[in-house]
């Protein structure tokens, strides 16, 4: 019994420490975060359920490439009506990663006002629009299906 306890008192402390970097005396630093987007999901969650609106701090776009559109590049607003329509929608996390007809588009960084960030990639047919969204977090990954999704800013 007691090794049952000591085993489970350890996994606790390496799940509350996994959340958040540790400095590194040596360096000053913090540790290097390894797990993201490692073997568990978010599997039947919603997106709000994972990042709550209310905890959202900051939206940064790391990478602006083209999503298949007619005027090649999602503006301000087009990301700020995704995240919304994806903070209202009741749709939950679909596993799998990209499909043969898919390419990877526009990458953003969200962080949120305890310090927690994600990694979101927005997902794009071939040979059209947007269809899907990727999260990664400390040890978890998640798909959003997008599909019939459409953008709302005016297309050239």
């Amino acid at each position: 019994m007691k090794i049952i306890v000591s085993i489970f008192l350890f996994m606790s402390t390496m799940s509350a420490f996994s959340q958040k970097s540790i400095p590194d005396k040596s360096s000053g630093l913090p540790t290097i975060e390894m797990n993201y987007g490692e073997s568990r999901d978010w599997r039947g969650r919603k997106f709000r359920d994972i990042i709550p609106s209310a905890e959202i701090y900051r939206i940064i776009v790391l990478n602006q490439v083209s999503v298949g559109l007619k005027n090649e590049m999602l503006t301000q607003s087009d990301y700020r009506d995704l995240i919304s329509h994806l903070l209202v929608s009741d749709d939950e996390v679909s596993g799998g990663g990209l499909r043969a007809t898919e390419r990877s588009g526009p990458t953003l960084i969200i962080s949120t006002k305890n310090g927690q960030i994600y990694y979101l990639e927005i997902i794009s047919e071939m040979f059209g629009g947007i269809s899907a969204l990727t999260i990664k977090g400390p040890g978890n990954v998640a798909r959003f299906e997008l599909e019939g999704y459409k953008v709302k800013s005016p297309q050239k």
